[in-house]
C-alpha cells in the first residue's frame, strides 16, 4: 500500500464535492489538517472522507433520501 494521499484543500474541496469554506469549517470542528512544504494546508484523504461521511450522516435531507430508497426497494 502506497503513502497517505495528501490533498490541498482546493484538491479536498474537489474530491468531496463540497467548497473551501466547508471545509474550513470542518477544520473549526476538529478535522485535522497540517501545511506541507510551500506553507498550503494540506489534509488526508482518509481524514476527509472520515469528515464527509460524519456530515452526510448529520444531514436531515441526506437521511431523507436513504429513507425514500429503502422504502421504494421492493
Amino acid at each position: 500500500m502506497g503513502a497517505p494521499r495528501m490533498l490541498t484543500f482546493r484538491q479536498a474541496a474537489k474530491v468531496a464535492g463540497r467548497s473551501v469554506r466547508s471545509l474550513h469549517n470542518w477544520r473549526a470542528a476538529g478535522m485535522v489538517t497540517t501545511l506541507n512544504d510551500k506553507g498550503h494546508r494540506v489534509v488526508h484523504e482518509e481524514e476527509l472522507m472520515k469528515h464527509k461521511r460524519i456530515h452526510l450522516r448529520a444531514n436531515p435531507v441526506h437521511a431523507q433520501r436513504l429513507r425514500n430508497r429503502v422504502r421504494d426497494t421492493p
